[in-house]
C-alpha cells in the first residue's frame, strides 16, 4: 500500500486531535516535505514572532497556529510544534515544487477527513444523549411505580406523599404547567388512565397542538375537590 492510499483510509497518519483541535506534527511535516526539522523550527519561531506582533490587528494568538510541544529522543527532550490547520497553511505557504504541492494536498485532505470524523462523533453523542433522555422520561416513572408500594388510601382519596416527595419534594416545587406524565406520576396511575383523565370533562387541561398542559394551581385545586 502506498502512502497516498494509506492516508485515504487513515487520515490520522498525518493529522491527529490534540485537546479537541486538529493538528499536524512539525517533525512529521519536516520529514514529509524533505526539510531539516531545525529549519522548520526556525521558520515557525519566526512566524510565531510575526503573529504576536500582528495580535492587535487580528486578535490572533500564536497558539491559534502553533502549539509548543516536546518529544523524547535517546533520553533527551527536544522542542517541536503542533500545527493547527491555519498554522500548517502559514508554514507550507512558501514550500514549492511538485513534491511540496503533493504533500500540501494530502495534508489538506487529511484535515478535511478528520474534521468530518469529529463532526460525526459529536452528532452521534448528541443523538445518544437525546435518546437516553427521552427513554428515561418515558420509562423511569413506570419503573418507579413498579418498585414502589401502592399508594395509601384514606377516606376514599389517594395519597401519594412518598411519590410526590421523591419526584418533586412538595407541591410548590411542581412546574407551573404540568404534562400528562407529571399527572401520571403525581397521582400514581397508569399512562392510559392519565390520558383519559386529562381528556375528561371538568379536568383543567389545555390542549396545545397534539399535547396537553395543565396549570399547576388549577390541578391542585382539582385534587383538593376529589
Amino acid at each position: 500500500m502506498n502512502i497516498d492510499s494509506m492516508i485515504q483510509g487513515n487520515p490520522q497518519a498525518l493529522v491527529t486531535s490534540y485537546n479537541g483541535v486538529l493538528v499536524a506534527d512539525s517533525l512529521e511535516v519536516a520529514e514529509r516535505f524533505g526539510k531539516p526539522h531545525k529549519n522548520v523550527l526556525r521558520t515557525i519561531d519566526s512566524l510565531v514572532t510575526e503573529v504576536a506582533t500582528q495580535n492587535c490587528a487580528t486578535n490572533a494568538e500564536p497558539e491559534d497556529y502553533f502549539i509548543l510541544a516536546e518529544y523524547q529522543n535517546r533520553g533527551k527532550t527536544y522542542k517541536k510544534y503542533l500545527l493547527t490547520r491555519d498554522g500548517f497553511s502559514l508554514l507550507v505557504m512558501g514550500f514549492t515544487g511538485p513534491a511540496a504541492l503533493h504533500w500540501k494536498l494530502l495534508y489538506i485532505e487529511a484535515f478535511n477527513k478528520m474534521e468530518q470524523a469529529l463532526r460525526s462523533n459529536v452528532d452521534i453523542r448528541q443523538l445518544v444523549t437525546q435518546i437516553t433522555t427521552d427513554v428515561l422520561r418515558t420509562v423511569l416513572p413506570d419503573i418507579r411505580q413498579a418498585v414502589e408500594p401502592p399508594p395509601e388510601i384514606e377516606d376514599g382519596r389517594v395519597h401519594n406523599s412518598r411519590r410526590l416527595d421523591f419526584l418533586y419534594g412538595n407541591d410548590e416545587a411542581l412546574p407551573n404547567f404540568l404534562t400528562v406524565y407529571d399527572i401520571r406520576d403525581y397521582l400514581g396511575i397508569g399512562q392510559r388512565q392519565a390520558y383519559e383523565l386529562v381528556k375528561s370533562e371538568g379536568f383543567p387541561a389545555k390542549k396545545l397542538g397534539n399535547s396537553y398542559r395543565i396549570p399547576k394551581d388549577d390541578f391542585l385545586d382539582w385534587v383538593k375537590k376529589q
